[in-house]
């Protein structure tokens, strides 16, 4: 994620800001989720993988938010993304893909998204295996 590179690198979003002239709200949304990565414009993308001495595609890398989760319970595994200011579970079951929003993006969710996907992954699998199971009942 850009927020580990840019602490790894030590470089602040106040002086990416300054060299890359991209406004820190702009950057400060970004490297904390709140903004994505698609919607910044292109010349800012560039301004800030020049000003990062990155290729656009590495920085394009590093603002996606993705993270594997697995339900041990069921033998699946989801990804964890964000989409419209939320994170969301991304998972396969039976031959179908199910996206399912776990909560909004925010700080304190941050902190604690691997554990709230994998419940979330958890609940839906369980709701899908109910359902399974009624409609074998039913028919």
């Amino acid at each position: 994620m850009l927020k580990e590179y840019l602490q790894k690198n030590n470089i602040s979003v106040y002086k990416l800001s300054k060299k890359s002239d991209v406004p820190y709200s702009t950057l400060n949304d970004l490297v904390n989720l709140k903004l994505p990565v698609e919607n910044i414009r292109a010349g800012q993308l560039k301004s800030i993988a020049y000003a990062l001495d990155v290729e656009m595609d590495e920085l394009y890398n590093l603002c996606i938010y993705r993270k594997k989760v697995f339900s041990e319970r069921y033998n699946v595994y989801g990804d964890v993304l964000i989409r419209q200011k939320s994170f969301y579970i991304v998972f396969c079951q039976s031959g179908k893909k199910y996206t399912r929003e776990v909560m909004p993006v925010k700080h304190e969710s941050t902190l604690y998204i691997d554990i709230l996907a994998q419940w979330k992954l958890d609940e839906e699998l369980s709701k899908l295996e109910l359902e399974a199971a009624y409609e074998s009942l039913h028919f």
